[in-house]
């Protein structure tokens, strides 16, 4: 079976009503390394698979707020193994995309409110422009129920779709199906395609045996004089050995940045280098050996053999005494219409010419691409720089939408000539970086690109299949960016992730014992809150900018309750349990208060942006409901990335000490270093101080001077403390 069917064939076989959530024990866990491509894609396929059936079952949850339609086959026929079906609807055509998954029930059945016998998932191949019918694709011959091995079983419900749609005796009104949209299977579809496309990499060996690095080395890189100089000035030392690493030759470089230590600019300085690189030769020492020479020729001697050999150093060439003299052969222009010859000017011997930048998210991904519009790059002159370039796949952000592929398209159709397709390839072939999430790289629109080196910031978030959709498109250097540290890639199934689908390729590079460039230098945050991240989640390698103390400083820590770090222990809480999540009243009212105090006594400068974050959302979208009637409430108190100050709401608060996915030390990490100025944590000690990470973090704030136990009434309090002060 073909890998670009198989994937198919195995999801449009399940029963979607017995594909409950259980538990599959016959999941091979993720290693470090893999004796070969046979053991590594029968892992990886797996846990893919396993993905996509709990993505179906999360959808079948949300069951009823997917908008059903009904459909009629009109024709249907068989083709390499698929049941092909041209549909119809009745009313308005669905806003399907290729490769949706459809779940097709019989309609007659559907109506009554009865268990249907008759239904099958279906995949949409496309729709004919002309008719706006569509095309989708069945599988009926049997369903599979392992993978790897593969068993396919003969199936009654199938057989019974394939009787439902191919008999001749049924009339069309009788074929009828109540259809809904179970989710998308682009995505997983292009991850399972590069999955199996390892084989064809140059570099497979490195990605099955990360511990084999010292063979895997190509020829190294150098970049003009003027421009090093200008990113030794630019850049910091760990940020300088990150990208010597690029152009040292080595395959895979892996760049870990903790929070606030340049990644972006990094990137930035990665790209001007990468772009203007040229070979760097190595240096050999010839060594001469003594030749015997015979008697060197008299004058007359040479000029004898040179006329035999070349007759036209002595004279005319003798092609040139045959050569027509009307030009009537086509070897001379027949007409004084010649055009002018066309310059071709030497290029630089560039080893980059065009360079792939990927990100999990479009909003990651947005953010370099602003950052390369806004600041530029720098040639080898060290001049500022602005590269051709695009951005493909869906939902550009507003502020980058000029340089977004359909943007640039529509912009040259008066322009240029030809139909969509090929203003699209000359538009992708005459730019110097390309910019694509991960799965959107595995598009049909890259589908006939090469790229010399491709980047992929934040790929700690994402699991490895994602990581290699890109690297198909032939690059010499791979530049993995991020922070393991951090959060891991987010996986659905939780047997999956207990097999270890989270581990990111990165973090498996880096546990195999691959070299990994870490930034050391942080920018962000008061030294006080760097302290714990550095300490904990770093080695102790993390070390601030020498005046972070003075840039961070702001006009209410001269209060000891708003300090750059304070724990405020909020032992009256009780954790509520939601559909939506957990919840915490008393914390939100706490932080309530706090900000109210903040305002109170005018501690809250112009310019100063607050946060209020959680581990769960149904948290957050209590306090901005509560929030409302706070007037002056900064604009950005729901914004969760970096800020001045930082609410931080643990919610769970109870007597067994059980916190859940709180209580996973890189979530907690990523909470506690959001914040530049002050870091205001809120929570239950009681219950946090079960786990090993949190306990030392209440300990740390002790030690400080910097916990403080709550007690209602919380406006008291914040009198009581604010006046040891004023």
């Amino acid at each position: 079976m073909e890998d670009r069917h198989r994937f198919e064939k195995i999801i449009l076989t399940w029963d979607y009503h017995l594909l409950a959530k259980g538990s599959n024990l016959n999941l091979k866990p993720v290693k470090q390394t893999y004796k070969d491509l046979e053991e590594y894609s029968s892992t990886y396929e797996q846990l893919l698979f396993e993905e996509i059936k709990a993505q179906i079952h999360e959808d079948k949850l949300k069951e009823g707020k997917e908008e059903g339609h009904t459909l009629m086959v009109f024709s249907c026929g068989e083709e390499e193994g698929f049941h092909r079906a041209t549909v119809g609807f009745t009313g308005d055509a669905p806003p399907w995309s290729q490769h949706d998954l459809l779940l097709l029930t019989e309609k007659a059945e559907a109506d009554t409110m009865k268990p249907s016998s008759i239904y099958a998932f279906a995949a949409v191949e496309g729709i004919d422009t002309e008719t706006t019918f569509f095309k989708l694709r069945m599988y009926l011959a049997g369903e599979f129920t392992t993978v790897y091995p593969y068993v396919e079983e003969n199936s009654k419900r199938l057989e019974a779709v394939k009787e439902f749609i191919t008999s001749d005796k049924r009339s069309l009104i009788w074929k009828m199906f109540s259809t809904v949209k179970i989710c998308s299977l682009s995505t997983f579809r292009r991850e399972y395609l590069a999955l199996h496309s390892l084989g064809h990499l140059s570099f497979t060996r490195l990605i099955l045996d990360p511990g084999r690095s010292s063979s895997f080395k190509g020829q190294g890189w150098k970049i003009p004089v003027a421009l090093r100089n200008h990113l030794k000035e630019d850049l910091n030392d760990s940020q300088m050995k990150a990208l010597d690493a690029g152009l040292s030759g080595q395959t895979f470089v892996l760049i870990q940045g903790p929070p606030g230590t340049g990644k972006t600019q990094t990137i930035l300085g990665l790209l001007s280098a990468m772009l203007n690189a040229t070979s760097g030769t190595p240096k050999y020492r010839f060594c001469y050996m003594n030749v015997q020479r015979r008697p060197e020729l008299s004058m007359e001697e040479k000029q004898s053999h040179w006329n035999a050999a070349s007759p036209w150093l002595m004279g005319n060439n003798p092609r040139d005494l045959i050569k027509p003299t009307d030009g009537g052969d086509g070897y001379f222009p027949i007409t004084y219409d010649v055009p002018e010859p066309k310059i071709i000017y030497p290029t630089k011997g560039r080893c980059c010419k065009k360079v792939l930048v990927c990100a999990p998210s479009n909003s990651a991904l947005d953010e370099i691409v602003f950052r390369v519009l806004k600041a530029g790059l720098h040639n080898e002159s060290a001049r500022i720089w602005h590269p051709k370039i695009v951005r493909i796949g869906l939902d550009p952000h507003h502020s980058i939408k000029d340089v977004s592929l359909d943007n640039l398209v529509t912009s040259k159709k008066d322009s240029m000539q030809g139909n969509v397709d090929s203003i699209r390839a000359a538009v992708l072939k005459d730019v110097d970086i390309v910019f694509s999430t991960l799965s959107f790289s595995g598009s049909a629109v890259l589908a006939h690109s090469t790229f010399d080196t491709v980047i992929i910031d934040e790929a700690a978030q994402a699991v490895e299949p994602a990581t290699l959709v890109p690297l198909a498109h032939g690059c010499k250097r791979v530049f993995l960016i991020g922070d393991p540290a951090q959060l891991p890639a987010t996986v659905i199934s939780e047997d999956a992730r207990n097999s270890g689908y989270s581990i990111c390729l990165f973090e498996r590079f880096k546990k195999a014992g691959y070299h990994v460039n870490m930034l050391t230098t942080q920018y962000r945050m008061h030294p006080k809150i760097s302290r714990f991240p550095s300490m904990e989640f770093y080695g102790g390698a993390l070390k601030d900018e020498s005046d972070l103390v003075v840039t961070t400083r702001r006009s209410w820590h001269e209060f000891e309750v708003f300090g750059p770090f304070c724990f405020f222990d909020v032992h009256e809480g009780k954790e509520s349990s939601l559909a939506s999540g957990y919840t915490n009243d008393v914390e939100v009212e706490f932080a309530l208060t706090l900000c109210a105090s903040l305002l109170r006594y005018d501690l809250l400068e112009a310019s100063s942006r607050l946060a209020f974050i959680s581990p769960y959302k149904a948290q957050v979208e209590l306090f901005r409901e509560r929030s409302k009637g706070i007037k002056d409430l900064p604009e950005g108190v729901m914004d969760g990335r970096e800020m001045d100050m930082v609410l931080l709401s643990c919610v769970r608060a109870n007597s067994c000490g059980g916190i859940g996915f709180v209580n996973d030390a890189r979530r907690m990490n990523v909470g506690i270093t959001r914040a530049k100025s002050s870091l205001m944590v809120i929570g239950s000690a009681e219950t946090l101080k079960k786990d090993v990470y949190w306990s030392k973090l209440i300990v740390s704030a002790k030690e400080q001077g910097c916990f403080f136990q709550v007690s209602k009434p919380y406006e008291t309090f914040w009198t009581n403390e604010l006046k040891k002060t004023y």
